[in-house]
């Protein structure tokens, strides 16, 4: 897995910067800047990946999950998924919408979100 995370950063940069040459555009009234997508979609997939880091710790190292709200469905991939998508779903709209009414709320949001998650990731690779 410490082999396979060069790879996977380079991908999760790699997928925002190829969208953004896209020749498709979508054109919405107020659309935010490249920057703010970005971190959007860095928080989502963070999110996504401290969730795969969180099932191969518990399955392959014997650790367990600290959150108590998120240990009793551990057991039930499907819920864990459903949960989490409906996380970034939440995430992707509230700050979408706090974007309109104050861009640093947002950022700052976004931000804290990508930090905090780094540093999940960060503590089961270590725990490996």
């Amino acid at each position: 897995m410490k082999k396979l995370l060069p790879v996977l950063l380079i991908l999760f940069f790699a997928i925002p910067v190829s969208g953004e040459q896209s020749k498709l555009k979508l054109s919405f009234a107020d659309e935010p800047k490249a920057s703010f997508q970005f971190l959007q979609f860095s928080s989502c997939a963070l999110i996504c990946f401290d969730t795969i880091c969180t099932y191969n710790s518990v399955w392959n190292y014997g650790c367990g999950e600290l959150n108590p709200y998120l240990r009793g469905f551990l057991d039930y991939p499907e819920a864990v998924f459903l949960l989490h998508t409906t996380m970034n779903l939440g995430l992707v709209w509230f700050s979408s919408a706090l974007y309109k009414k104050s861009k640093v709320l947002a950022y700052t949001l976004l931000i804290t979100v990508n930090v905090i998650k780094i540093y999940f990731i960060y503590d089961h690779i270590k725990d490996w």
